[in-house]
């Protein structure tokens, strides 16, 4: 399993329509590729946010998220019209955890 997390800053204008996007337009488009994808709302500051994508294995995640496709560029830039300081970690499980 891989993970990949975005810790990222919304306008407060912008808060219930990149809301209403994700759940109508891009939850739905990177969930069809196969991919786990959930978005946390920070109690304390409500205009910044965690999202955490899963993807099965390296081959799905580079397929899926680095080699983009005509629409995935299209979702990408959607998420990036809402979205400032952006900051990317991925992860994969540590040896000493991993299944085998």
């Amino acid at each position: 399993m891989i993970i990949v997390t975005y810790t990222y800053h919304i306008t407060p204008e912008q808060v219930e329509e990149y809301l209403k996007t994700t759940k109508e337009r891009i939850k739905p488009f990177w969930e069809g590729k196969g991919c786990r994808y959930e978005v946390y709302q920070d109690i304390e500051s409500p205009t910044s946010f965690l999202k955490i994508m899963a993807f099965e294995d390296e081959v799905s995640l580079k397929r899926n998220l680095f080699e983009k496709g005509e629409e995935s560029t299209k979702v990408v830039k959607l998420f990036r019209s809402f979205a400032h300081d952006v900051k990317r970690l991925i992860y994969k499980k540590a040896t000493c955890c991993a299944a085998g």
